[in-house]
C-alpha cells in the first residue's frame, strides 16, 4: 500500500461514522422535543388551574358586592353553561378582575356540552343553578359550578370535583347516592354556594 493511500484512509471519515453521528443527533433532538412538549402541556394545565382560582376570587368579590348572589351567565350558553370559547365570557366580572382569563387552548364547542371526555376540547365553564330539587339533591339556595373541561396531562385524580348526592335512588338517573357528579363534564369543578 502506498503511503498516500494509507494517510487518506486514516485521516478520512467513513460513511458509518457519519451515519452514527447523525443518529445520535437525531436521538438527542427527539428527546429534547418530547421534553419541551411535556413542559408546554404542563404549563397549559397550570394556567387552567390558575385561571379557575382567579375566577373564583372574582366571583366571590361579585357575590360580596351583589347582595350575596352569584351572577347569572349571559349568552351565548351551551346547555346552560357559559364557556370561555364563547364571546364575552364572564364579562360581568370586568369590575372585579383586570382580565377575565380563558383556557390557554380555548377550543370548542364540543359535539355536546355533556359529551364524555376526552373530545379534543379545552375551555373554562360556568353555570348557576336555581334552588330547589335538582339532580335528586335538595338545594336551599342557588349555587354555581365553575371548572374547566379537560387537562392535557395526566393527574385528574385529586382535582376538585363538584358532586351532590345523598339520595339512595336518583330520580333522573345517575349513580345512587351521587345523583350529579360534574366530573363527567369537567375535569376540575368547584361549587360556589349562595
Amino acid at each position: 500500500m502506498r503511503k498516500e493511500d494509507r494517510q487518506s484512509s486514516e485521516a478520512g471519515v467513513t460513511l458509518i461514522e457519519i451515519l452514527f453521528v447523525v443518529f445520535i443527533v437525531a436521538l438527542l433532538t427527539t428527546a429534547i422535543l418530547v421534553s419541551v412538549n411535556r413542559f408546554r402541556i404542563s404549563a397549559r394545565d397550570t394556567q387552567r388551574v390558575a385561571a379557575i382560582k382567579q375566577l373564583e376570587v372574582a366571583l366571590r368579590l361579585y357575590y360580596d358586592r351583589n347582595n350575596g348572589t352569584f351572577p347569572t351567565p349571559t349568552g351565548p350558553l351551551y346547555a346552560g353553561w357559559e364557556p370561555s370559547f364563547a364571546a364575552n365570557f364572564m364579562e360581568y366580572l370586568n369590575s372585579y378582575i383586570a382580565v377575565v382569563p380563558t383556557d390557554p387552548t380555548n377550543s370548542g364547542p364540543p359535539t355536546g356540552m355533556l359529551s364524555p371526555r376526552p373530545d379534543g376540547t379545552f375551555f373554562l365553564a360556568y353555570q348557576r343553578y336555581a334552588s330547589g330539587s335538582t339532580f335528586g339533591c335538595t338545594w336551599t339556595s342557588p349555587f354555581a359550578v365553575l371548572g374547566f373541561r379537560t387537562l392535557e396531562g395526566n393527574g385528574v385524580a385529586g382535582l376538585p370535583q363538584a358532586s351532590c348526592g345523598g339520595n339512595p335512588t336518583c330520580p333522573s338517573g345517575g349513580t345512587n347516592n351521587v345523583c350529579r357528579n360534574w366530573s363527567d363534564t369537567l375535569d376540575y369543578s368547584i361549587f360556589l354556594i349562595e
